[in-house]
């Protein structure tokens, strides 16, 4: 359950908006609607939340604090200032914090259900690698399988490092970032995990890049920038190269080929 707190001053929009998220996400969120900076600021002593939306200029306590209020409860917690106009300083002060986007009020409702969704996914993302993360990190201190000198190891290594993969291919992952964490030589890592895969480590970890990379492609509107960022690619241009070298395509004609929609 994602939990939602639209703060506004002016009940009328205040309401207005829960209403239009209310119709626009569906049964998986609790959305709680409030009409001042001072009953938003006692809600979130009392409770946390994953989305804040909250307009920036109200009186007594300003849409500034219950950010500061929200993330302290919890840091990951995604904000969303509204305003009924666009204001420079209050973009620039905005985009100093972590997790914070800006929304005209004037903007249709598509365009506010879609700015809560795109927070949404980067929320389930976020959870996703840290789930991945609790589980590599449990197996390390575990079982602690440090394998130095012999090319037989035990039973689940494998499965274990490729699950380490899996939860830092947006990392600067490398050959050797992964001999790091399993206290390998990178060369013995190497050909350990070739002799029990059937794959080189480097092949094994470009597979998944691609995949993750297929996977923004098709399935978010992220930009070829912005996945090759992620990806830990220098520039787009390297980020193309690669992808076309790999499956006969540029990033953008594989995603006008094979995505469901347009973005």
């Amino acid at each position: 359950m994602i939990r939602i707190l639209v703060v506004d001053d002016e009940q009328e929009t205040a309401w207005s908006i829960g209403k239009i998220l209310e119709d626009g996400l569906g049964e998986d969120f609790s959305i709680q609607v409030l009409t001042s900076g001072r009953k938003a600021a006692q809600y979130l002593k009392e409770q946390k939340v994953d989305i804040l939306l909250t307009d920036i200029n109200m009186p007594g306590i300003d849409g500034f604090e219950l950010l500061k209020m929200a993330q302290e409860g919890n840091q990951e917690t995604q904000v969303i200032f509204l305003t009924g106009y666009q204001r420079f300083d209050y973009v620039y002060k905005a985009s100093q914090n972590k997790g914070v986007r800006f929304l005209v009020k004037a903007e249709t409702e598509e365009a506010i259900v879609h700015c809560v969704k795109d927070a949404v996914q980067e929320i389930q993302e976020r959870k996703y690698q840290e789930k991945m993360l609790e589980i590599a990190r449990r197996q390390l201190e575990s079982s602690r399988y440090l394998v130095q000198e012999t090319d037989n190891p035990p039973d689940g290594w494998l499965e274990r490092v490729c699950q380490y993969i899996q939860a830092h291919i947006e990392d600067d992952i490398s050959v050797s970032s992964v001999a790091d964490a399993f206290h390998f030589h990178p060369t013995h890592l190497s050909r350990v995990f070739r002799n029990a895969s059937g794959v080189t480590l480097s092949a094994y970890l470009l597979q998944k890049k691609l995949e993750r990379a297929k996977y923004y492609l098709l399935q978010t509107d992220l930009s070829i920038q912005e996945i090759s960022g992620r990806l830990g690619y220098q520039s787009t241009q390297a980020f193309d190269r690669v992808f076309k070298r790999e499956t006969g395509m540029k990033p953008l004609e594989f995603r006008r080929s094979f995505a469901i929609g347009a973005f």
